[in-house]
């Protein structure tokens, strides 16, 4: 699948192909981080630069190989080429701290020039040729060269060898190919029935699949979405609509509930893509991850390893982690060199649109790819997450403090020395010299990755910090990014340096072009003309898929009775004290009071220890610190005990989207506030870049997305047809019209002026 298939012809790049099959050594080399590919694009034009007519850069080369039944086309561009002479060159960029003598050129280096030149011969009708491997140094400048001749008959024994490894390696990939398209054509619906409207809109996505059409859809929580989206998904891949089936979550619990629809129609073919600190249990010494042994040597246990792993046909990570041990590989790293030639991933969005880690498998348009991405309410805010970073000057000085490394030091304290001199009136020519500052730290990088300083956290998540700065810095040179702002302020003596994404929607679009088709769907997509816009999908069809249980079972309260805006959350103490006492007082049950911010809800907390009656009630805290453990306490806490409990927790947090609380394990939520952020400088800047636009600001920073938060803490209650609950929406805003055209139209919301009376409404039939 590296390429794409199309009537059996396998179309890959020569890089590729030489990597694939001549790559060896460690996954980390000893001599450090290899250049960024904008690094490596630079170091080529300086070389070619260099060579003047009648030298031709950039020559494309392609042919078709016909072996064992495949078609295998490859296709390449060739850095240098001189005609006359017959001089193939390659170009590839390194750091001056690597050893570079002959016998430590790569040998996918060498494969790759030979494929180059192995076709330019068959075109010209070559007998001889010279081929010519050139390292540059970027930051020393210095270029290294080493030359070979080649006839015909030896360079075309070497790639006829190449060609009969990757025909045997395609011969296990088709294999799989066709058993899983035997298995998802004989795939049955897990259930005896389809949910009402469940069948029609599976219907649509799978057409939209067909067509390569792009969609969102928003369907209720507990109605089944998540299979209704991966269904019919499934049955397009096994009519070949389809070479692969990316599914994209934007949190982390919802890996875990597409892993289940998958086990509910025992499909095991599908390739988690976890997070690195849950793949790798690895601890380096001094900070070094090629301390690792299961990183020295990798490229050479890879392919049996790869070739044991995708011939099983098995790839949960249980088996993903067995493998692993087998061969001594890194899991993580395992896992993504898996990526190509697997038909089904689950993979988090950082990977597809994450400036720093995204994949660059998925820059590939050529192979027709399915992204269906659950939870996208949640992509635009992930995404301005990715695109938004912070320099500070307090934190660079504090990091060469504790630094050991003293030309790294320097490199800081020279920043430091800048920021010092920061002219805000200037912001262009600063952030070109701030840029310059870093890539001398870049370049230095080497000693980051090996010799750095202390075993401490604080500097290695600087230091992430810092490299997500100097990328986002290196985009806002791009005229495509026009989506960024960036500002300074001076705190005290020190300065911080903000990039701050104003719009996801330039972001999605460039990596829509890769994508076949793209299915959004969540349980709250609402207004569709918002969504579709900050995603950059205006073209895409919208659908909405009604609820399927009876709405009766749900019970809606506004209570006009609170004010939880911010300078009015102290004095609504008292008030959310008198709820949360009579609530247990009707019902000894299960409740969860939803704040929208840590500060309010410690507020409460606080007030709660300092006036508390003595209640059957246990009480649940979400902290900021929640690590997985934490959350599976919490959750189980209300799913088990049977006594009275009452959680308090975020809006918009990880007990408010993608957890099942089913049964008898919640009673009811209560909701404080509209879940609008609290306006700061980034907010109100977004804020008037949409107004400048033409479109309600409020609306898109503040109003739409505390909206969404508000419909996904309430689809807590009612997960089944069984269910029962209630929702209290606490907060006068709630009765006006603006917001309640954003909620459900199943909510037929009945309004309360005092806790008494919300208690009077609850206890109706």
């Amino acid at each position: 699948m590296s390429g794409g298939v199309e009537s059996n012809l396998y179309k890959v790049s020569i890089r590729h192909f030489a990597e694939f099959l001549e790559r060896e050594g460690d996954l980390y080399p000893d001599y450090g981080r290899s250049p960024t590919a904008t690094e490596g694009i630079r170091g080529h034009q300086k070389i070619q630069a260099t060579r003047k007519d009648p030298w031709k850069k950039e020559v494309s080369v392609a042919k078709i190989f016909t072996i064992r039944n495949f078609n295998i086309e490859l296709k390449g561009r060739v850095d240098l080429v001189e005609p006359i002479s017959h001089i193939i060159e390659e170009v590839k960029t390194c750091y001056s701290d690597r050893s570079i003598s002959e016998e430590h050129t790569y040998k996918a280096h060498w494969a790759q020039l030979m494929i180059y030149a192995y076709i330019y011969m068959c075109d010209k009708k070559l007998s001889n040729i010279l081929i010519k491997l050139t390292y540059f140094a970027l930051d020393s400048e210095q270029a290294t060269s080493y030359e070979r001749k080649y006839c015909l008959d030896d360079i075309t024994c070497y790639v006829n060898s190449l060609l009969e490894r990757y025909s045997s390696w395609l011969t296990i990939i088709q294999k799989q190919q066709n058993s899983t398209k035997l298995f998802l054509k004989n795939m049955t619906f897990p259930f005896k029935e389809y949910r009402p409207f469940q069948y029609e809109m599976a219907r649509e996505i799978f057409l939209h699949c067909r067509d390569s059409k792009h969609l969102l859809f928003e369907a209720p929580t507990g109605t089944g979405k998540t299979l209704t989206a991966v269904y019919p998904s499934l049955k397009a891949l096994s009519e070949e609509i389809q070479d692969q089936l990316c599914i994209v979550t934007t949190k982390g619990t919802t890996q875990q509930e597409m892993l289940r629809t998958f086990e509910s129609i025992a499909f095991k073919k599908v390739l988690t893509i976890q997070a690195k600190s849950k793949a790798c249990h690895c601890l380096y010494e001094d900070n070094n991850p090629s301390c690792c042994i299961k990183t020295v040597g990798f490229w050479d246990r890879l392919p049996q390893a790869l070739e044991e792993f995708i011939g099983d046909g098995n790839y949960t990570n249980e088996n993903l982690q067995a493998c692993c041990i087998k061969y001594q590989l890194c899991p993580f790293q395992f896992s993504l060199c898996a990526v190509p030639w697997v038909q089904v991933i689950i993979l988090d969005c950082n990977y597809i649109f994450d400036p720093c880690v995204q994949l660059t498998f998925f820059n590939e348009s050529n192979l027709k790819r399915v992204f269906l991405f659950d939870e996208v309410h949640n992509l635009d805010k992930r995404i301005l997450g990715m695109y938004s970073e912070t320099l500070e000057q307090r934190l660079l000085i504090k990091c060469s403090q504790l630094l050991i490394d003293q030309e790294l030091k320097k490199i800081l304290l020279r920043l430091h020395r800048y920021l010092q001199k920061w002219k805000p009136n200037n912001a262009r020519k600063n952030f070109k010299t701030i840029f310059k500052h870093l890539e001398r730290i870049w370049e230095y990088r080497a000693l980051l990755d090996q010799k750095i300083v202390v075993d401490d956290t604080f500097i290695e998540n600087f230091f992430r910090k810092l490299y997500r700065f100097y990328v986002l810095l290196h985009t806002m040179n791009d005229s495509s990014t026009i989506f960024k702002d960036s500002w300074a302020y001076k705190e005290k003596e020190y300065y911080q340096i903000n990039i701050v994404c104003l719009s996801p929607t330039a972001v999605c679009k460039s990596r829509l072009n890769t994508m076949k088709t793209f299915i959004g769907f969540s349980a709250t997509i609402s207004p569709f003309s918002y969504y579709s816009n900050i995603l950059g999908l205006d073209d895409a069809s919208k659908f909405s898929l009604p609820s399927s249980f009876p709405k009766e079972h749900l019970k809606v309260i506004i209570a006009n009775n609170f004010d939880t805006r911010y300078y009015s959350r102290e004095a609504a103490l008292p008030n959310i004290l008198d709820l949360f006492n009579k609530l247990q007082e009707y019902k000894k049950g299960k409740y969860i009071f939803f704040f929208p911010s840590y500060e309010f809800l410690n507020q409460f907390k606080n007030y709660l220890m300092k006036n508390a009656i003595m209640s059957e009630s246990e009480v649940i805290i979400q902290s900021v610190n929640d690590d997985n453990e934490d959350r599976k306490v919490f959750i189980n806490t209300f799913l088990q005990n049977s006594g009275p409990l009452t959680g308090l927790a975020i809006l918009g947090g990880i007990y408010s989207e993608g957890i099942d609380f089913t049964g008898n394990s919640l009673d009811g939520v209560i909701i404080l506030g509209t879940g609008i952020a609290n306006p700061g400088h980034t907010e109100e800047t977004r804020k008037k870049y949409y107004d400048h636009l033409g479109v309600n600001g409020f609306d898109y920073v503040f109003r739409f997305p505390g909206m969404t938060r508000v419909v996904q803490a309430a689809g807590r209650v009612i997960r089944s047809k069984y269910d029962k609950g209630f929702v209290i929406l606490a907060d006068f805003r709630f009765s006006k019209q603006k917001y309640r055209e954003l909620m459900p139209v199943t909510w037929d919301c009945l309004k309360s002026e005092s806790n008494k009376q919300t208690i009077e409404l609850l206890g109706e039939s």
